[in-house]
């Protein structure tokens, strides 16, 4: 991996810090009270939601301390953040189809929003700075796009 410029690397390190701050809460939040969850967006959970919610939120967790590591180990960081970019795109489409099969209501798109769908600029920026050579990136400089990075950082304090 080539070395990331000192300015980027701060905001990467801020951005995954953020990420795995948010992404520990939500899990916390799913894991230890599922059934608030349901009654926030004024759902009935069906039977296997609360277990199946727990288990994506221990999920959420394990995304939580890999984004942390790589905030810790940003040479390290490529693989952790691809998978999380899966996780980022598999779970709204998930959220699509359960939505289309009305086991949950549009209501939940909040939620899909600020854990997911926000996330999905960074990462991919992230991943672009790592695969290709800097020449090739002069247009993302790096304090612009840092305001894009602490867009997952607003719903937070909610």
């Amino acid at each position: 991996m080539q070395a990331i410029n000192p300015r980027r690397a701060r905001i990467y390190r801020l951005f995954l810090i953020l990420a795995a701050i948010e992404a520990i809460g939500i899990a916390v939040w799913a894991v230890v009270f599922p059934q608030s969850l349901f009654g926030l967006f004024g759902q009935e959970p069906r039977p296997g939601f609360l277990a199946l919610l727990q288990f994506i939120g221990a999920a959420d967790a394990l995304l939580g301390i890999a984004y942390a590591y790589s905030a810790l180990r940003l040479d390290r960081a490529r693989l952790f953040i691809a998978v999380g970019l899966l996780a980022k795109i598999a779970v709204p489409i998930g959220w699509q189809l359960a939505v289309a099969g009305s086991q949950l209501t549009e209501r939940t798109l909040t939620l899909i929003v600020f854990d997911y769908l926000f996330l999905l600029l960074p990462f991919c920026l992230f991943l672009l700075v790592c695969i290709l050579p800097g020449p090739y990136l002069p247009f993302l400089p790096p304090y612009p796009f840092s305001l894009l990075y602490l867009l997952p950082a607003l719903p937070l304090p909610l």
